[in-house]
């Protein structure tokens, strides 16, 4: 097993409170071509999340934990799964319902990205139950300053095409990785 002696990026968080946009989209980028490479192999992660991405000793960021995965069948491309599982904040609202795919990944990326920028999640409670509610209807905002003096437009409307939850409407990871929001 590789040692990533550069820590969690849940601990940078910590420290640093929020990362720069610049450096979440390094991070972001790294995170969704892992992301590709899994779904490719029909791999789905099913519990990404700032504990489960570590940096190794060049910065490189690496996913982890692949206990929650599911490999589907070749055949299978579209198989859902029915398991509810995963971490609140981070989960998608497919999930919570319990039918979904691989695309709940996405999701999870989309809400990675928002916590980067903003050091906070778009859906938060007093308990499970309540980030769930919100998680269902979708219920977060743009208000922490930042967002209007520190992020660009482009990061909240690759953050918006990410935490959609029309399936046919979020992203892929192939439309991820070429959103503008990496070329600016």
């Amino acid at each position: 097993m590789e040692h990533c002696n550069g820590g969690e990026l849940f601990e940078r968080l910590l420290e640093i409170e929020r990362f720069s946009e610049d450096d979440s989209k390094r991070i972001i980028k790294q995170c969704l071509q892992a992301l590709k490479h899994l779904h490719d192999m029909n791999i789905a992660h099913r519990d990404l999340k700032p504990e489960n991405v570590l940096f190794s000793s060049n910065e490189n960021v690496k996913l982890i934990d692949f206990g929650m995965s599911k490999l589907m069948a070749d055949e299978a491309k579209d198989q859902l799964m029915n398991t509810k599982l995963g971490t609140p904040y981070y989960v998608s609202p497919e999930v919570l319902d319990g039918k979904y795919d691989k695309r709940c990944d996405l999701w999870s990326i989309g809400v990675i990205t928002f916590v980067l920028l903003a050091g906070e999640p778009p859906f938060n409670g007093e308990n499970a139950a309540a980030v769930f509610k919100k998680i269902k209807t979708t219920d977060y905002e743009f208000s922490n300053p930042v967002w209007k003096t520190d992020v660009s437009k482009e990061a909240k409307k690759f953050i918006e095409r990410l935490i959609e939850p029309n399936l046919k409407r979020r992203m892929t990871v192939e439309e991820a990785l070429e959103h503008p929001w990496f070329d600016q």
